[in-house]
C-alpha cells in the first residue's frame, strides 16, 4: 500500500511539473505570436509605403523597392513605376537577363566599375541601359569606350640609355621622353579596350639628336591586333615623322594592340 502512495505521489508530482512547463509553452508562444503579428503588421505599413516591385526580365525575376526603382530621373521604371499604379504587376520587359543584374546594381547603389569588364560587354550593357533610360550608366559606358588609354608597352631591348621607357610618357607631347629600340626593332602599345582606329599621330624621339636622330623610324610597319597574337598591317610611319608630330592615316581596324616594326633601332614619342 504504501508503495503504491508512493508511487501516486510521483505521478500527481509529474502532472504539476508538466502542467507547469506547459503554462511556459504557452506564454512563450503567446509571446511569439504577439511578435510575429507585430512583424507582420510592420511589414504591412513599410509595403504599402515603399512596396516592392517584381520584374520579369527575359523570364527571370527580380525584385526591388519602388523608391530605389525609380530613384532614376526620367529613366523607363520611373515613367513606368511612379504613380503607383502598376507596382503590383509583374510586367514582362523582353530584355537580357544576364545583363540586368549590372544594371540593377547601378540603379541600388550608383556605380559602376568598367574595368571589370571587356569591351563587349560594356557596349552590351550601354545597349541595354539605352532601352531602360538609365542615362547615368550610358554616360559613363560611352565616357569608357570613347576614351583611349595606354595599358602597357613591349619592345625589344633598349637602345642605350634613350627614352624613359614608361608607357604613361607616351602621352607627352614634349618628345623627349618615349621608347626607344634596338634589334629585333619593335614596340607593341596595349589599349585599355578594342578601339577603332582610321588614324594616330606620332612623332619620333627628340631628346638627343646628335646621337639619335628623330627621323629613326620612318618607314616602320603599323600593325594591328586584337589579340596580340594575329597581326594585320594597317600602315607605315610616313617619311615626314620625326621632329614633330604628325597625322598617320591607317586602314580602318579595330585593335588592342598596336605594333610597330622597323629593320633598324628606332624611337617612338607621343
Amino acid at each position: 500500500a504504501s508503495s503504491l502512495q508512493g508511487l501516486k505521489s510521483k505521478l500527481n508530482n509529474f502532472e504539476e511539473e508538466f502542467e507547469s512547463k506547459m503554462k511556459e509553452v504557452e506564454v512563450v508562444e503567446a509571446q511569439e505570436k504577439k511578435r510575429q503579428i507585430k512583424s507582420e503588421a510592420l511589414d504591412s505599413i513599410l509595403s504599402k509605403k515603399d512596396p516592392v516591385i517584381t520584374l520579369n526580365i527575359g523570364g527571370q525575376h527580380f525584385k526591388c523597392s519602388h523608391s530605389i526603382l525609380t530613384s532614376v530621373k526620367d529613366s523607363l521604371f520611373e515613367k513606368v513605376y511612379e504613380s503607383g499604379n502598376r507596382v503590383k504587376e509583374v510586367l514582362f520587359y523582353d530584355r537580357s537577363y544576364n545583363v540586368f543584374p549590372i544594371i540593377l546594381n547601378f540603379i541600388r547603389t550608383k556605380t559602376f566599375n568598367p574595368k571589370d569588364y571587356i569591351r563587349t560587354e560594356i557596349e552590351e550593357i550601354k545597349f541595354e541601359s539605352e532601352y531602360y533610360s538609365i542615362g547615368p550608366l550610358v554616360q559613363i559606358c560611352n565616357d569608357v569606350l570613347s576614351k583611349v588609354e595606354f595599358v602597357s608597352f613591349m619592345s625589344s631591348g633598349k637602345y642605350s640609355s634613350h627614352g624613359t621607357h614608361k608607357v604613361e610618357d607616351l602621352t607627352t607631347k614634349d618628345l623627349k621622353t618615349g621608347i626607344c629600340v634596338q634589334s629585333p626593332y619593335y614596340i607593341t602599345v596595349e589599349f585599355n579596350y578594342e578601339h577603332e582606329f582610321e588614324k594616330i599621330e606620332i612623332a619620333g624621339w627628340n631628346g638627343n639628336t646628335s646621337s639619335f636622330s628623330p627621323s629613326n623610324g620612318s618607314n616602320a610597319q603599323i600593325l594591328t591586333s586584337v589579340d596580340n597574337v594575329n597581326f594585320k598591317e594597317v600602315g607605315r610611319i610616313p617619311s615626314n615623322y620625326g621632329a614633330s608630330i604628325v597625322t598617320v592615316s591607317l586602314k580602318k581596324s579595330c585593335a588592342k594592340y598596336i605594333k610597330f616594326q622597323h629593320t633598324t633601332f628606332w624611337g617612338l614619342d607621343t
